[in-house]
């Protein structure tokens, strides 16, 4: 670079800013904000469970991406990004444009190869400018497990492997009133 080759030591940082070219914006993704537009994105879950998997049997589950912004949504990057032992399976997807008003459904599926619990992780980037990066988190626990996954990310666990959540159901024994 020329501005690099005529500069000095004696130059300060604000200085060489002004002589030269710096892209000093925001990126998500390997997309500078500039490209994040008023597109918006929604899913029908943020959480996926698949619970009681009779092992080495795939199960799939649906999930539903709409664009609800303004401009239409585009979606740069889609992947697993936490997939433990290779249990989840998605289609990755990059550069996938969805107009305003429309949706697409997207499947996802686990396979338990051992008993136990796996949890994992798909990362969906857009020009959302709110949330230009969304996660929907998946769970995994085989039939007959002691375990099962949680209901929500980040709740309030006791330690104790029972329900510590209120899920209004009447017949609830998480909650202990004393």
């Amino acid at each position: 670079m020329r501005c690099l080759a005529t500069l000095s030591a004696t130059l300060s940082a604000p200085l060489f800013l002004a002589a030269c070219d710096v892209d000093s914006g925001f990126s998500d993704g390997g997309n500078d904000i500039a490209d994040l537009t008023n597109g918006a994105l929604t899913v029908s879950t943020e959480r996926i469970i698949f619970d009681a998997l009779v092992l080495d049997y795939t199960q799939s589950a649906p999930f539903t991406v709409n664009s609800v912004g303004e401009d239409n949504l585009t979606i740069y990057d889609a992947k697993l990004v936490a997939n433990p032992d290779a249990v989840f399976t998605f289609e990755a997807r990059t550069q996938t444009d969805i107009v305003t008003g429309d949706k697409q459904e997207w499947q996802v599926a686990a396979t338990l190869p051992a008993a136990g619990m796996v949890e994992g992780a798909i990362r969906i980037e857009s020009n959302d400018p709110v949330t230009p990066t969304l996660y929907i988190t998946l769970c995994a626990v085989s039939k007959d497990f002691t375990e099962s996954c949680p209901a929500e990310v980040g709740g309030e666990d006791t330690g104790d492997g029972g329900d510590t959540g209120d899920t209004g159901d009447t017949a609830d024994t998480g909650d202990t009133a004393e």
